[in-house]
């Protein structure tokens, strides 16, 4: 499908949180379409991309600091007493190594700082987007449903949640949201389970979704051979939409 500029410009305001109010009602919009919406977590995966890229770029730049100090090392020479005279030109590189060890100093500090567990988990934790489940007819179920996703898309993720268990429909696209609600109100021991009968349901558009954020729940719920082994999984498809994201989160431990 080739998407209008409009089209991707809403994509990456949703990506940078920009999404003005109007936009968003379009956005939402435009994610009942299954290629739209697989087209904005494959830009998710993309990003994540991106930042491990960035990462790397700090390596390297570290890594050229640390030669340049190594160089000055080498370049200045003890300064004695009897040895007046050329002591301008010693000071242009000690000042040189100065800001040098002070630059790798910086880099060092900004690439080793330990994030805390919460951070970590913020940053590869994204709310899964809005999108309207398609249902045969207009019945009560789906009044229900239109409902307790007006206020998933509103943020109330507890009445949210409490609607989409009232349906009891076994719809894996359902399960998806009941699993993020659950993972948004902090009870991740029942995300566990919505997310494992999505990643068990044939639903492939939503499958790889639930396996990222059951890796993400592993990580809440300091379950380290179920976290290690899902993101490893993960890790070993590069075809997977969250392939990136689980690199990064790989790099960040």
């Amino acid at each position: 499908m080739k998407f209008t500029d409009e089209e991707y410009s809403l994509i990456q305001d949703y990506l940078n949180d920009n999404l003005t109010e109007g936009n968003r009602l379009r956005f939402e919009e435009n994610m009942k379409n299954e290629e739209f919406k697989l087209e904005v977590v494959t830009q998710l995966s993309v990003l994540g991309a991106l930042q491990d890229e960035a990462n790397a770029s700090l390596k390297e730049k570290i890594l050229t600091f640390e030669t340049e100090v190594e160089k000055a090392k080498e370049t200045v020479k003890p300064i004695t007493k009897t040895k007046v005279i050329g002591i301008g030109k010693y000071l242009k590189y000690a000042a040189v190594l100065v800001l040098l060890i002070a630059a790798v100093m910086v880099f060092q500090w900004s690439s080793n700082t330990t994030l805390s567990s919460d951070e970590i988990y913020a940053q590869a934790y994204q709310t899964y987007p809005a999108t309207e489940i398609k249902r045969g007819k207009e019945d009560e179920a789906y009044t229900v449903l239109k409902s307790a996703m007006d206020l998933y898309r509103n943020g109330k993720y507890t009445a949210a949640l409490t609607e989409f268990e009232a349906l009891n429909m076994n719809d894996p696209n359902v399960n998806l949201y009941i699993g993020v609600c659950a993972m948004e109100t902090s009870q991740f021991d029942k995300a566990k389970t919505y997310f494992d009968q999505v990643k068990e349901s044939n639903a492939t558009d939503v499958k790889q979704v639930a396996e990222w954020y059951s890796v993400l729940v592993h990580y809440k719920l300091q379950e380290t051979e179920e976290f290690s082994q899902g993101l490893d999984e993960i890790l070993n498809n590069k075809a997977h939409l969250f392939y990136a994201k689980a690199k990064d989160l790989k790099s960040t431990l």
